[in-house]
């Protein structure tokens, strides 16, 4: 029987798995993150954000946690593995793993590399990757179950560019998020959506963890601001479940879910954020049952910030953008508007 949570976990996760380019393939990284870490639910990943079972092995020189490990002699010894700051980070030196080495790349994981499929990848990798000599038909039975091939990207599709992401996709870290999750309120006590910009130029190409970590440790928050936030890829996170009260703006954050963008000025804000704000917002109003007055940018709920960049006419354009109904075919709505000597359409996009 399949589980339900995993159904979803790995849905979310999949642009990220895609945004990584790997010889090997993304059902079969996928599948191995399940067969590691139980989905990112285990003892390991839990205390290191270490999906896959890698070990502190060459070439490694990041931080490290201690961790019980069953040898392939059948002993079981404490051995280190490689800690991460974020699940994503972990993905993408899974991703590189295969052939960080001479070794591993021409000689260990060369028929996995060289495989044909993700089937003929997984048993390729039985008895390498993991001593179990089932592990390949583990990882099989993993890829069928959840359909994970459906995941798999073209050989030559570019990942990573935003013009190729599917806005509708949301990545779930809700169980990395800081401090967690907390029914704090009922969704009926949300009557607002605040539009945040993260302060910090898009081209840095910060994430999310970089902005807890500034909360915590500048600030000392036990949260972080933002229950969805949009990156300079226009990737969207949900970081805390809608019930969780979040650090967005003083004051107010019992009746405010927040939505932040990786951009320091309207400016700086791309094409792609812009239709994928757009995109959530909508969803949000839908699920919340708000109307497009409920939107409102930080500044108009406590004036303490300029964010999200925007003056209250280019707020009420929004705003009026979001009370069009929307087409059920995803044609484009026909109102063009200007924002900062910029032209923006609001697109449809299926959720």
């Amino acid at each position: 029987m399949k589980d339900t949570w995993m159904i979803k976990r790995l849905a979310s996760l999949a642009p990220l798995f895609q945004k990584y380019q790997s010889p090997i393939s993304v059902a079969t990284r996928m599948a191995q993150f399940v067969i590691e870490s139980n989905g990112g639910r285990s003892p390991l990943y839990l205390k290191s954000n270490n999906g896959f079972g890698i070990k502190a092995s060459f070439p490694w020189k990041g931080k490290v946690v201690e961790h019980p490990s069953l040898e392939a002699n059948g002993q079981m010894i404490v051995s280190q593995f490689r800690a991460y700051k974020s699940l994503e980070e972990g993905i993408e030196d899974h991703a590189n793993f295969f052939t960080s080495t001479n070794y591993r790349k021409n000689v260990a994981y060369k028929s996995a590399i060289d495989a044909k499929d993700s089937f003929e990848e997984a048993r390729s990798l039985a008895g390498i990757y993991a001593s179990d000599p089932l592990y390949g038909e583990k990882l099989i039975q993993i890829i069928k179950a959840y359909d994970l091939t459906s995941y798999n990207l073209p050989a030559n599709e570019d990942h990573g560019e935003s013009d190729q992401l599917n806005e509708s996709v949301i990545i779930d870290r809700r169980l990395e998020a800081l401090g967690g999750q907390s029914d704090d309120r009922s969704l009926d006590a949300i009557t607002t959506i605040v539009w945040h910009y993260t302060g910090v130029k898009r081209d840095l190409n910060r994430h999310i963890t970089n902005h807890e970590s500034f909360w915590q440790k500048q600030r000392a928050w036990d949260r972080g601001g933002y229950h969805f936030y949009i990156d300079s890829q226009a990737r969207i996170y949900q970081n805390y479940d809608l019930e969780r009260i979040t650090w967005g703006v003083a004051n107010c954050n019992h009746f405010c879910v927040h939505l932040s963008v990786e951009a320091n000025a309207k400016e700086d804000y791309s094409p792609q954020q812009i239709k994928a704000r757009d995109w959530l917002t909508r969803k949000l109003m839908k699920d919340l049952n708000l109307p497009a007055s409920a939107v409102k940018g930080h500044w108009e709920v406590n004036n303490n910030s300029l964010c999200p960049g925007y003056t209250r006419s280019e707020m009420n354009q929004f705003r009026r953008q979001l009370a069009l109904p929307i087409e059920e075919d995803r044609q484009q709505i026909k109102a063009i508007f200007e924002l900062a000597g910029r032209r923006y359409q609001i697109i449809q996009l299926t959720e």
